[in-house]
């Protein structure tokens, strides 16, 4: 019941962060800097869940670290990427205070923890709501100002004529007396009709055009501005299963071989770019993803992840049986051209095999963009 009550815990997260996302005022705005960077325990997924739309509203990555110390890919990352901001999300449980102050004599450093996972989540979209809408682009080079003109030459002034005499008055009329109001003549016939006006123009109307089931909708605030459109939208999708015979030797972490979807709406997968989906829209996605090992007893840890851009940002549970079926899933915000893979960790004592398509419990992994009806 753990992994459910962390699933349902990080599913609920995202919610709660993607409904306060909102335009911060000036007042309230939180500057993380151009280049800010999240930092969530290696083994917090609700953190991590909770922390990918907030990341993503400022194109920020997220890096884990484990309690006391940071895993030396992540110190190469951050010494090659050298962010402007840390974000630490979580409590001392999973970051501890000396690594934050450890960071904190290198970078600008702030921590959004609670007493729970959930406070967690609440602090966060706090952070989100705060967030400016975009990073702001650099400022272009200023160009020179071009030299002065000389003044025109000025134009000789005119001089002006004397004036002539007044002529004299004029003698004043004598005033004529007022005449009777004539009687009212009788009404004349009626004139001829005249000729017809010319037509005018036609009316704006509707567009012309259209197909069956399209609906005619505002293309902009003017007046008659309109365009027919199709009723609904396909929502981009896709779906694989049955990827089998792959090994994963000792100690590798590797994308899981995909091959070509089962079923598809859009183009996210290419055969040029194997074992991968590119997002082609931005929006909320679902993702989900599962396997089965063939087992052979071997001692060591085994877990699924799914990665966004390299980075996870859901895992399984660490799994130390042989045969063994992880699931990992989450519901988050991406950007168009963001990839997504199914990645598996083998940290057992010997190579692991995926299980034959023909089992009942195969691969499994899916991509499937949501509607915001459903992503609110």
């Amino acid at each position: 019941m753990r992994a459910r009550n962390i699933a349902f815990a990080a599913l609920g997260a995202t919610a709660l962060v993607a409904t306060t996302m909102g335009a911060a005022s000036a007042a309230d705005t939180v500057d993380l800097g151009a280049k800010p960077v999240f930092l969530v325990g290696s083994y917090a997924t609700a953190d991590a869940t909770a922390a990918s739309p907030v990341a993503a509203r400022v194109n920020a990555p997220v890096v884990y670290g484990d309690v006391t110390s940071l895993p030396d890919a992540t110190k190469a990352y951050l010494d090659t990427y050298k962010p402007t901001a840390i974000v630490m999300v979580g409590g001392n449980a999973v970051l501890s205070e000396a690594l934050q102050a450890d960071l904190g004599k290198t970078y600008k450093v702030s921590r959004y923890a609670g007493a729970t996972r959930q406070e967690t989540a609440i602090k966060l979209a706090d952070l989100a709501s705060k967030l400016p809408s975009g990073t702001k682009g650099d400022k272009g080079d200023k160009g020179d100002k071009g030299d002065t003109g000389a003044a025109g030459a000025a134009g000789a002034k005119g001089e002006t004529g004397p004036a002539g005499p007044a002529g004299p008055a004029g003698a004043a009329s004598a005033k004529g007396d007022k005449g009777d109001t004539g009687a009212v003549g009788p009404a004349g016939p009626a004139g001829t009709a005249g000729a017809a006006g010319a037509k005018g123009d036609t009316g704006q109307g509707f567009s012309a055009g259209g197909t069956a089931g399209q609906v005619l909708t505002k293309k902009t605030g003017t007046d008659y501005d309109t365009q027919w459109s199709d009723a609904s939208k396909k929502l981009s999708s896709a779906s694989f299963a049955n990827s089998s015979g792959q090994t994963f030797a000792s100690g590798s972490g590797v994308p899981v071989a995909l091959g070509a979807p089962t079923r598809q709406v859009g183009t996210m997968y290419s055969a040029s770019a194997p074992n991968a989906v590119t997002v082609t829209e931005a929006g909320y996605y679902q993702l989900s993803g599962s396997v089965r090992l063939s087992g052979n007893g071997a001692a060591g840890g085994r877990y699924l992840a799914i990665n966004v851009n390299g980075l996870p940002v859901t895992a399984s549970t660490t799994s130390d049986t042989g045969f063994a079926a992880l699931n990992a899933d989450t519901g988050i915000y991406l950007a168009a051209g963001s990839k997504v893979e199914l990645f598996f960790t083998n940290s057992s004592s010997a190579a692991l095999t995926l299980e034959a398509a023909s089992t009942f419990s195969s691969t499994q992994f899916s991509v499937i963009q949501l509607s915001s009806t459903q992503a609110n």
